[in-house]
Order: structure tokens, then C-alpha cells, then sequence
């Protein structure tokens, strides 16, 4: 398990099927993304309180609520060494 996505469908694809009506900024590129890596700003389509679907960015990685800052060159798949531990 590596940890990267892709998104086959276009943005234009994804306004259609999400019936959105921002006109977000970092939708210049209209192709899908393919070999979508950890820690890559991307933008993601949410569902806000209102219920309409909406479109955000972010990191795509997990960082916990509490850490300060983004982990630098952390691993997320296990060492054989440790994974019992």
C-alpha cells in the first residue's frame, strides 16, 4: 500500500455529478490526476452542513488534530522490523 489515488474523472465531470456551482480557482486543468502522492494540496468535494455538496483543499495525508506542524518525512507503511510493535 503506497498511499496515492487517482481521480478519473474531470472537473467539469465532477461538477456535473455533484451538481456544484463554484467556480474554484485550481480547476484550470480539466484532466483527470492520476498518481495522486501523500502530502500533495489537492481538492476534494465535501458535503457541507446545508447539505449541498462543496468543494475544499487540502493535504492529502493524515496529520492528527493535535500535532503543530505537518511531519517531516515520516513513514506510513510499516518497517518489518517494527511491525509488532
Amino acid at each position: 500500500m503506497c498511499g496515492r489515488y487517482t481521480r478519473y474523472l474531470s472537473w467539469s465531470e465532477i461538477h456535473r455529478l455533484y451538481r456544484l456551482t463554484t467556480d474554484w480557482e485550481r480547476q484550470r486543468n480539466d484532466a483527470p490526476a492520476y498518481n495522486i502522492a501523500p502530502t500533495e494540496e489537492v481538492v476534494f468535494v465535501t458535503a457541507g452542513e446545508d447539505g449541498n455538496h462543496k468543494l475544499r483543499e487540502g493535504r492529502w495525508w493524515l496529520v492528527p488534530w493535535w500535532a503543530k506542524e505537518m511531519p517531516k518525512g515520516s513513514m506510513f507503511n510499516a518497517r518489518s522490523e517494527t511491525a509488532d510493535t
